[in-house]
């Protein structure tokens, strides 16, 4: 891993006044041209919900992959991982697996299952626990299918596409219900890698009836739904 101890943007000179990011010495870029071009060669660059096939970045569903944040959207699509869309890509914001992941959702974000619980602390987990995925390893599982095109859930919604709540929905953050009472629209909204019932329950892999300890999201009364990511 390419990494400058104290330094944001280790693939990056100086500018003339000392600070980074200033020109690149590496192309920041490379590792998530490398996951797309993996994903196309691969035939994981396309994934079929629900009768209709989509673009593996179009998180949101409506036929197109964005370059730029739409009205709502927080971030583009197509740029994902460029958090605060300034077209530099510090280390967090790299993929350096080329899984397409950024350092950051795997390291400590929202490729951890804790990441979850911490984000809705009113969403009861699922009660089976699912793993996350390794920084340094772009198939953390080992079935030859790169973290970022995997399903830790088995839902079948690739992990890329369950990142972001606002991503998948266009609900600014903190917005939990509308005027007059709860909205669930849309339903692909209410993702999480990590619960299988989210965002269908109707998921192969969604244990429909909870036990007699206690429901888990959505069956336990939480809102439908909280967008905090």
């Amino acid at each position: 891993m390419i990494y400058s101890d104290g330094n944001q943007y280790s693939l990056y000179d100086r500018r003339p006044d000392g600070r980074r990011p200033g020109n690149p010495r590496h192309d920041p870029f490379a590792k998530h041209v490398e996951f797309l071009s993996w994903a196309s060669s691969e035939k994981y660059a396309s994934v079929w919900i629900r009768g209709t096939v989509y673009d593996i970045r179009d998180m949101n569903n409506d036929g197109s992959v964005s370059s730029s944040p739409q009205p709502g959207y927080i971030n583009s699509e197509q740029y994902y991982y460029d958090f605060d869309e300034d077209n530099k890509l510090s280390d967090d914001e790299r993929d350096e697996d080329a899984d397409g992941l950024t350092n950051f959702d795997e390291s400590r974000g929202r490729m951890q299952p804790g990441y979850w619980g911490g984000c809705y602390t009113g969403e009861k987990p699922y009660p089976v626990s699912y793993a996350g995925t390794s920084l340094v390893n772009p198939d953390s599982d080992g079935d030859d299918v790169r973290d970022g095109a995997d399903d830790q859930d088995h839902d079948d919604i690739p992990n890329l596409m369950e990142l972001s709540r606002n991503a998948a929905s266009g609900r600014t953050f903190a917005q939990a219900c509308k005027a007059g009472g709860v909205d669930p629209a849309p339903a692909r909204g209410r993702v999480n890698p990590f619960n299988p019932c989210l965002p269908y329950t109707d998921s192969r892999t969604c244990a429909r009836h909870p036990g007699l300890d206690g429901a888990f999201a959505p069956f336990d009364g939480s809102p439908d739904y909280l967008v905090a990511n």
